[in-house]
């Protein structure tokens, strides 16, 4: 891909599927930070299930918790700890 026309490089780029990195990203940025105050149950429960899906993504793919804390909607909502076992290595 290096040697591709930049347009040709940009319509590549454009169609290939997002890493898992890009994804928890994307669902970061996404994510209702406010969803704990929402008077309807719905948009309570899908921010709770969204909530445990990216707490689950951080464990995988963002073990210190930097990209997590990097979101300002993220700070006070379960930030994540490094496990004692990461701390000692």
């Amino acid at each position: 891909m290096h040697n591709a026309h930049p347009v040709m490089q940009q319509a590549l780029v454009a169609i290939a599927p997002a890493s898992p990195l890009t994804k928890y990203h994307q669902a970061l940025a996404a994510m209702n930070w406010q969803f704990e105050f929402s008077d309807d149950h719905q948009q309570w429960a899908t921010g709770n299930n969204m909530l445990s899906r990216l707490h689950k993504l951080q464990r995988e793919l963002d073990p210190t918790g930097e990209i997590w804390l990097s979101y300002p909607g993220a700070h006070g909502h379960g930030a994540p700890q490094p496990r004692v076992a990461e701390v000692m290595l």
